[in-house]
């Protein structure tokens, strides 16, 4: 983007992206970081969501794209000086693109060349497969099985859309085949038809009631299909049988909310928060983004703030020793750390790190995702609810949230000949965490 608004400029972006890892193992990896070769003058770090609690503990988060975590060097070759900064001298990238859109293959072998050729060597051979198979459909007088292969590899590689139609007919084919079943029932869910995998998952757990994860996704389907006394019911075995499952609590907690049971809701978030503070956080935030889905925004500020309030008691420790890391890093090569929000999260929880400095500037992604939601669907920004009120962002989603790294770089830099922001509320250093 900064290429592309200011052609004096030459960026480039060194990714130090690891899905999944806590603020210990990301501090260290900077701390590893050839700074001597890439001299960057811009860190952009956005952590903190799998801190899980004391110092050193690994988060047991992982991750289901390669999305879920931000730390990226920025070095600008500027032909010319910016504010104070000296000339940096002219550098010019080994891949050159002549074309105004980067390539996503090309994108994802700069970043990780072993990863993106077994990614596209897979694809070819998915690709390869699919049409032998549709092939073998179209000319074969039976082809049942050839659509059992067909409907598999469309739902191992998570095309859903594909293959709905082809799980419908094989259920139609064989009635009773359990697997075609379930597969269907997750089809249905991920492609937000609770009420068509209720009965599906109904008909399997009767047979079957041993089978916890079957459970669990009836448990589900009745919940996304506002079916409460029956998602009640289920999420209060789940929680008996795993006592952690996060879900499980807070489809009880939303559905006594949903059935006008509050004395009990307040009873339940007062035990969890007490004996299993990690499971209320994540209960707040869940239901926050439920109340926000509905429009009911002074409700979901309302557990925003609770899940805020708890989570500085119980697992910043390990946030903040991170972030005071980054920043010495960040200060002893004279480079410029900006910390980031994750999306529809308040920034002023960000700030509790921090003390006036320069070399500090916060970007906050909360008041443009609450735009972007204002004209489409959750659906459009994130691929999942991963995180409670957020998850793993969609290309439209990654769009929202480089649009105004970029946005705040060129206004740090006065790229645009504009005054640079001199709002305290806007800069930091580390300072103290109250009690």
């Amino acid at each position: 983007m900064l290429n592309e608004k200011y052609p004096s400029l030459n960026v480039m972006v060194v990714s130090q992206a690891t899905a999944g890892s806590n603020t210990k193992e990301i501090a260290d990896k900077l701390n590893s970081f050839d700074w001597e070769k890439y001299q960057p003058k811009v860190i952009v770090a956005m952590m903190g969501v799998s801190d899980k609690g004391e110092l050193g503990k690994k988060s047991w988060f992982f991750s289901l794209l390669d999305r879920s975590k931000i730390i990226e060097m920025l070095r600008f070759f500027i032909k010319k000086s910016i504010g104070s900064s000296s000339i940096i001298q002219s550098f010019m990238p080994v891949k050159e693109n002549t074309s105004k859109e980067p390539s996503p293959i090309g994108e994802q072998f700069i970043s990780s060349p072993p990863k993106a050729a077994k990614n596209l060597s897979h694809e070819i051979e998915v690709n390869k497969t699919i049409a032998i198979l549709r092939e073998k459909i179209h000319n074969s007088s039976n082809a049942s099985r050839d659509k059992l292969y067909l409907g598999q590899t469309y739902y191992n590689e998570r095309r859903f859309h594909e293959a709905e139609p082809i799980h419908e007919e094989l259920l139609e084919i064989f009635p009773g085949n359990v697997p075609i079943s379930l597969n269907l029932g997750v089809i249905y869910l991920e492609l937000k038809k609770p009420h068509k995998a209720v009965p599906l998952f109904r008909r399997y757990v009767k047979a079957n009631p041993w089978d916890r994860e079957a459970f669990f996704y009836l448990m589900r389907a009745s919940d996304q299909a506002n079916l409460s006394t029956e998602a009640l019911s289920l999420a209060e075995v789940v929680v008996r049988k795993e006592p952690n499952n996060e879900e499980g609590w807070s489809v009880i907690v939303w559905n006594l909310i949903k059935t006008g049971q509050g004395e009990a809701v307040e009873s339940l978030l007062l035990q969890l928060q007490a004996k299993q503070p990690d499971i209320a956080s994540y209960v707040f935030r869940d239901i926050g983004r439920r109340f926000y889905s509905e429009g009911k925004f002074n409700e979901s500020d309302n557990y925003f703030e609770r899940e805020f309030s708890l989570k500085k008691s119980f697992y910043n420790a390990l946030t903040k020793e991170s972030y005071e890391r980054v920043y010495s890093l960040s200060q002893e090569h004279d480079a410029l750390l900006i910390a980031m929000q994750y999306p529809l999260l308040p920034i002023s929880v960000m700030k509790l790190y921090f003390e006036n400095d320069e070399r500090i500037l916060f970007v906050e992604n909360d008041q443009n995702f609450r735009n972007a939601l204002g004209n489409s669907t959750y659906d459009d920004l994130f691929v999942d609810n991963f995180f409670g009120v957020f998850g793993h962002c969609t290309k439209r989603g990654n769009e929202l949230i480089a649009m105004n790294v970029e946005q705040a770089i060129s206004k740090y830099f006065s790229l645009d000949k504009e005054k640079s922001p001199t709002n305290p509320s806007d800069k930091g250093q580390l300072r103290e965490l109250p009690q």
